[in-house]
């Protein structure tokens, strides 16, 4: 027998530049659900990488996924 989970169907944007890093999470009809923007620290790839999951994390959560 297979099972089947329904999951709220969410799209995850990220825009990173220079100054800011940006993450939106719509839903699959378009609507935003929640928007995080942090500043981008550039003193490192890690550090850039770091900002942009802690900025995916933060929109997640404000989205209650």
């Amino acid at each position: 027998m297979v099972s089947s989970v329904a999951y709220p169907s969410a799209l995850v944007g990220v825009d990173v530049g220079g100054t800011k890093t940006a993450v939106w999470v719509v839903t699959g009809e378009g609507q935003v659900q929640s928007r995080v923007i942090l500043p981008t620290d550039v003193t490192s790839t890690a550090h850039t990488l770091t900002g942009i999951a802690q900025a995916i994390r933060q929109a997640l959560a404000s989205a209650h996924l």
